[in-house]
């Protein structure tokens, strides 16, 4: 679960980064658990300083894991809703 925890750390770490110099808001919506073997959903919602949510963005997620050589994984995150964005990531973790 650790590393679960860290995957997801890092994905708002990145996302957060991307922002630019623009003051943006972004939440990001997890399960709790998972099933390794299975795919599930990270959604985030954005929105600009004033809560007016961002429409039409271009949403690339990359997870990596810290201290671990596993590679990357990149998600493509699409609209499902006004500043909504959803994706979906099989994490290879035993």
């Amino acid at each position: 679960m650790n590393r679960f925890l860290f995957v997801i750390c890092s994905l708002m770490l990145v996302l957060l980064a991307s922002c630019g110099s623009e003051k943006y808001n972004v939440n990001l919506y997890t399960p709790k658990t998972f099933t390794p073997g299975k795919s599930f959903p990270i959604q985030i919602k954005l929105s600009d300083s004033k809560g007016n949510p961002l429409l039409g963005a271009k949403v690339n997620l990359v997870l990596e894991m810290k201290n671990m050589d596993h590679g990357t994984i990149s998600i493509k995150g699409d609209e499902v809703g006004e500043g909504e964005y959803v994706g979906y990531v099989d994490l290879p973790i035993d």
